[in-house]
């Protein structure tokens, strides 16, 4: 049983990919590990989230990154900043 039939949930089978309202996607052994280690301290969130964009950036080769909590602040996020600020196409 999982942890979420523990609280009288159903199952679900989630044959969308990831996707927000199914609570995104399953996450690497390795990844749920860091994420408990992280959990135990305190952190300026707004150097990790500059630190963290960095990296990012690293790995993709994009000039910035940035996490969300999923796809759909993602997708907000993105809108925002394109309706807010268009970039003129000429």
């Amino acid at each position: 049983m999982g942890i979420y039939q523990q609280f009288g949930l159903k199952q679900i089978i989630n044959a969308s990919g990831k996707m927000t309202a199914l609570g995104a996607s399953a996450i690497h052994p390795e990844i749920a590990q860091a994420m408990s280690a992280a959990s135990m301290d305190y952190v300026d969130m707004q150097e990790l989230m500059v630190a963290v964009g960095k990296a990012i950036a690293g790995v993709t080769g994009a000039e910035d990154g940035c996490v969300t909590s999923g796809a759909a602040s993602g997708i907000a996020i993105s809108c925002g900043r394109h309706c807010g600020n268009p970039v003129d196409p000429h």
